[in-house]
């Protein structure tokens, strides 16, 4: 469903009386499924003043422009010509965003917050409108993990600042909306294969049919197999550890992913089985043991409804089950100094299932005001968090629930300036209530300019492991735990440089507060999560993206970030003060090949340890041919073009303070398609 108010868009514009509904009607039918392939019969100028549409910021479609946030989209297209791996590398390329890489997960910070050590509770990932942050830790799946694979992604909207107010938890820092592809493209079969350094090898089998009167199918495989390359870590240089060399860094991935939709209803089956080995010898395990692994194993079964009940009324609803597995084995060696090796695998095992329901009315009460309202549940079947080796540390199961309803008022004041005010009541069943409100005001100053002045609250609910993991001996469940909180003040300003062209400015500063992190309870010299720290930031990022007119696209920004303790004011650990990104993807002989560029810059960031690693800049490049046809498609890459060395900090887990990352790596990539 697309609501938009009068808003003027080149020279044009539409009386409100006649945009509104206008717009509303067709949203609703390419929501339904009319055939998209009139985008491709328009201009080039016509096609550049097709207004960018988003649904993640307020659970509706609308123009990125009354979009209550600073967003960034990234198309299927921009993902298959810039050759990238999973989703964590796309994020990398956003301004304000960052990922980093212990070996064994990917994890994401976004304006200065990403501390080591801590799991992805802080963003939301939503695949088709499902949540898939994990019901034990949080987690979102931002690597090789996400249940679906990085290809089937039709495009990636990412949305910074708070959302809690119509999301709920975990939407502190950015909500990460994907909608994948459907059978609506009609793309019939696609093969892929794919080769690398160190005998990676990838393949992907996709299906997708239009089968007429509304029905659609997509069904795929695919997987990735890599044995990894020999690493070298120096604090392990020493002949009882091989010198610091080890080649446990293994990959294997296993994906299954179904969408299929009828009128009204759509159906999305994922499932994603996700190995690894860890060479870093984390939790001082065995320098050199292949036996050290982690396995995760994530299922998403979700309907969905959409459906006009009236011309001005849209009713949605949705239904998820899913199920997390994780696993973990950990070589410890128990033997005292001088005495021979005695070797013990601890085991790490969580379970998670759980299921979610949501239902929402979105309205048009009035020619100028478009309300969203709806209700959100969860129920935790399982959450069993085991640990053990020779005898058992740990083994919790619990249960628990929460529900949250939500309302967002967006009115057009005078054509130019629109309003949007919005609040979410959350009620946990661990800790008790959490309410979150959202204000903004959107206006168009000139027909060029577009100014956002939004103020958000949001909040993290403390999950499971954080209140019940214990072992007895070092670590406890924690007694009481409140959920974190941030309130969040930004001015976006948007510009239109030329057709097609566009610049965006950020500027906000944000506070954190009760932040949860592990403390040492002089009680008992135990480790215990405590509401604890705070922390405060202010920044700016500066955008230019937009399509040429002789067809290159361009995404290029730089970001300023100060991120610091709220108490001591000492900034962040891991808070890249200054980051710069570029994307360009250039075509070339008759729009048969593409070569696209992806550097990054990010400056010196502080270690645990209170050492800096070092500033570094990355080029990657990738080459695509595609034939006349489309039937076929030949590309190559290379990662870390100029072999840079860098690094990221590590955790409390890790002996390495720095944890340094692949130098260059070469991939071929072959594409054919059967229609």
């Amino acid at each position: 469903m697309y609501m938009c108010a009068r808003w003027r868009s080149g020279s044009t514009t539409m009386p409100r009386s006649l945009v509104i509904p206008y717009c509303f009607l067709a949203a609703v039918c390419f929501g339904q499924g009319q055939d998209p392939s009139v985008y491709f019969k328009m201009s080039l100028d016509e096609l550049l003043n097709v207004p960018v549409v988003v649904e993640g910021a307020s659970r509706y479609k609308q123009q990125a422009r009354t979009v209550p946030a600073s967003i960034t989209v990234i198309t299927a297209e921009q993902i298959r010509l810039g050759g990238y791996q999973n989703l964590s590398e796309i994020l990398d390329t956003i301004p304000g965003i960052y990922n980093t890489y212990d070996r064994n997960y990917y994890y994401t910070g976004v304006r200065g917050f990403r501390r080591p050590g801590d799991y992805d509770s802080r963003i939301l990932v939503l695949i088709n409108g499902i949540r898939i942050n994990d019901n034990l830790a949080d987690s979102a799946a931002t690597g090789w993990e996400l249940p679906v694979d990085i290809d089937l992604v039709d495009r990636i909207e990412v949305i910074k600042g708070p959302g809690s107010s119509i999301y709920g938890s975990n939407a502190l820092l950015a909500v990460v909306n994907i909608i994948t592809k459907s059978g609506r493209e009609d793309i019939g079969t696609e093969i892929q294969g794919q080769v690398g350094d160190g005998k990676a090898v990838r393949g992907r089998m996709t299906f997708g049919k239009d089968l007429g009167n509304d029905r659609h199918v997509l069904i795929s495989a695919s997987g990735l197999d890599s044995p990894g390359s020999e690493l070298y870590f120096s604090e392990f240089d020493s002949p009882s550890t091989g010198y610091g060399l080890v080649d446990n860094d293994e990959i294997g991935l296993t994906s299954l992913f179904l969408h299929a939709g009828r009128g009204p209803f759509s159906l999305t089956i994922a499932h994603c089985d996700y190995r690894k080995g860890i060479p870093s010898a984390p939790w001082e395990t065995v320098f050199g043991d292949s036996r050290t692994r982690t396995q995760d194993s994530r299922t998403v079964l979700g309907v969905a409804y959409s459906k006009s009940v009236t011309e001005k009324t849209l009713v949605e609803a949705r239904a998820d089950y899913q199920a997390y597995d994780y696993d973990g084995w950990y070589p410890t060696d128990w033997a005292g100094p001088g005495e021979p090796a005695q070797i013990v695998v601890n085991r790490d095992r969580w379970e998670g299932r759980w299921c979610d329901g949501d239902l929402q009315l979105v309205s048009m009460p009035t020619s100028n005001q478009t309300v969203t309202c709806g209700i959100e549940g969860r129920y935790n079947i399982k959450q069993l968090q085991r640990n053990w080796d020779q005898e058992v540390y740990l083994d919790d199961r619990r249960d628990s629930w929460h529900y949250g309803l939500y309302i967002q008022d967006q009115i057009d004041l005078t054509g130019r300036w629109v309003g949007i005010a919005g609040m979410r009541y959350d009620h946990y069943s661990t800790f008790g209530s959490s309410t979150n409100p959202r204000l903004a005001i959107i206006g168009q100053l000139s027909e060029e300019t577009t100014m956002k002045l939004l103020y958000g609250r949001a909040f993290r609910a403390p999950n499971a492991y954080e209140l019940y993991y214990q072992d007895g001996y070092t670590m406890k469940a924690a007694l009481n735990l409140r959920p974190e909180l941030i309130t969040t003040y930004e001015l976006v300003l948007e510009q239109a440089l030329t057709k097609g062209l566009n610049a965006t400015c950020s500027l906000y500063t944000y506070r954190m507060r009760d932040i949860i992190d592990q403390y040492i309870d002089p009680a008992d010299g135990m480790m215990v999560f405590g509401n604890l720290g705070s922390a405060k930031a202010k920044g700016i990022e500066l955008t230019v993206e937009g399509n040429t007119k002789a067809g290159t696209r361009i995404r290029a920004g730089y970001s300023f970030t100060e991120a610091t303790n709220g108490l001591t004011d000492e900034l962040l650990v891991n808070c890249p003060i200054h980051m710069v990104k570029f994307n360009a993807i250039v075509p070339f002989i008759e729009q048969r090949c593409f070569a696209s560029i992806t550097a990054r810059y990010r400056g010196k960031v502080k270690t645990l340890s209170g050492n800096w690693t070092n500033e570094y800049l990355v080029l990657d490049t990738f080459l695509t041919y595609r034939n006349s046809k489309g039937t076929f498609e030949l590309g190559i890459g290379i990662k870390n073009l100029f072999d840079v060395r860098y690094g990221f900090p590590g955790g409390s887990e890790h002996a390495q303070d720095i944890l340094y990352q692949d130098g260059r790596q070469v991939m071929a990539r072959a594409i054919y398609r059967i229609r």
